[in-house]
């Protein structure tokens, strides 16, 4: 069962602001959600087949091959700040 405090603490914990006027509309959403998932728990699943897609589809790969090609020392050529193959930028924070 959800109460009003564990809506404030949800809310804290996922940094978000809500109006005291509207906790007991997120309480009865989040009833209705854990309810749902109450029913589905109930469901004998014991003879279905776990599947990847609902449909039995399987995804049509193409080969793995390289279509660009890096330029890296190329634009490493445009700034004098670079070493070890990577790009220096000024300190932004301490």
């Amino acid at each position: 069962m959800v109460t009003h405090e564990d809506v404030i603490k949800f809310a804290d914990l996922a940094k978000i602001a809500i109006d005291e006027k509207q906790i007991d509309h997120y309480l009865k959403s989040l009833q209705s959600i854990l309810d749902l998932a109450g029913q589905m728990e109930v469901v004998d699943t014991t003879s279905v087949q776990p599947v990847a897609h609902p449909f039995g589809i399987t995804q049509r790969l193409r080969p793995d091959k390289i279509t660009e090609i890096v330029h890296r020392g190329d634009f490493q050529k445009l700034t004098k700040h670079t070493e070890a193959g990577l790009y220096c930028v000024p300190l932004v924070l301490e």
